[in-house]
């Protein structure tokens, strides 16, 4: 994967990100404010190049996927790592919480890289975008179900304003019931505000219980609101295409 994918190059007046895998220019109607916005999660650039990757490399898309958790776990390790340690005293241990997911990083690093290369030698150019049909949505892995599709109804929404507002009103039209269930899901808010506090006095103050209560919490938080949102979806996709 380049390590820069943002070209100055324009097209149309807007600013594009240079795709690492074909080569080919991605761009929008949605020119970022400033050019450091294309790179940023949420931004109607990213967002543009990321359906472009699960449309043309949904393999290269998963893998980048893969190493995102990785990097996640990798930071869990050395949370845990350093709840362990901490009380004991030893200053010898005192640099596994780093050393730990340092090495472990550069080891899948060198695997990601292996991996692009190997994408890169077998993209074929003129290759037809995914197509997964709306019936086959829990049959097929989640990365090749491209962002700007309704879990729902499967139906391609057009991005205009950014993923999350232009899914949002295309559910409050189309799928009101799976709507209203669906903005339930704030209820989880305050009881993950109290577990990051108790994660974050735990390892201020260096209390190993608090520390592990709160993390522990929040990953079993995380869980419930995963499973439950599935299980939503799932509920009223069946419901629409019954």
């Amino acid at each position: 994967m380049s390590s820069d994918p943002f070209d100055s190059s324009t097209e149309l007046g807007t600013t594009a990100l240079k795709c690492p895998v074909c080569g080919e220019p991605v761009s929008t109607k949605k020119p970022p404010e400033l050019s450091w916005q294309g790179r940023v999660p949420g931004t109607a650039l990213w967002q543009e190049y990321q359906i472009h990757l699960q449309n043309y490399h949904p393999d290269y898309f998963a893998l980048n996927l893969k190493l995102f958790f990785a990097v996640a776990i990798f930071v869990l390790a050395g949370v845990f790592t350093e709840a362990i340690v901490s009380p004991l005293g030893i200053s010898v241990f005192q640099v596994l919480p780093v050393a730990i997911p340092l090495l472990l990083g550069l080891s899948i690093l060198r695997w990601y890289r292996k991996r692009v290369a190997n994408i890169r030698a077998k993209w074929t150019p003129g290759q037809e975008p995914m197509s997964v049909s709306p019936k086959d949505f829990w049959k097929t892995h989640r990365y090749k179900w491209t962002m700007n599709k309704c879990h729902i109804c499967g139906e391609t929404v057009p991005l205009r304003n950014g993923l999350k507002e232009d899914l949002e009103e295309h559910r409050k039209n189309k799928h009101p019931e799976y709507y209203r269930w669906s903005r339930r899901a704030y209820w989880v808010l305050p009881p993950a505000l109290v577990l990051l506090v108790i994660e974050m006095v735990g390892l201020v103050f260096r209390e190993r219980i608090s520390s592990s209560v709160g993390l522990i919490g929040l990953v079993a938080l995380f869980v419930i609101v995963i499973t439950l949102g599935i299980w939503g979806e799932r509920k009223y996709s069946q419901l629409t295409h019954a």
